[in-house]
């Protein structure tokens, strides 16, 4: 193999990476959603479009999000 032929694999790895990390994500077809505790129609987050790209379809508003953390406490699944 010459250094030609290593600098051209090298290219072509850059170029798949680069693809791959600059092709654009999926996201929710609706803009808003309705909050599962308050009910409150809301606009998506990242946070949520992040969760909706994992597959879950119920989504909290950030009020509530944060509301759930404070209830949640240090008996939270993160504090074994």
């Amino acid at each position: 193999m010459t250094p030609t032929d290593i600098g051209l694999i090298v290219l072509a790895v850059g170029v798949i990476v680069a693809v791959v990390m600059l092709w654009p994500k999926k996201i929710p077809k609706e803009r808003t959603f309705r909050c599962r505790r308050c009910r409150a129609v809301t606009p998506h987050t990242s946070r949520t479009i992040d969760e909706w790209r994992k597959g879950k379809m119920a989504f909290s508003c950030d009020a509530c999000h944060r509301a759930w953390h404070v209830t949640r406490g240090r008996g939270g699944r993160n504090s074994r």
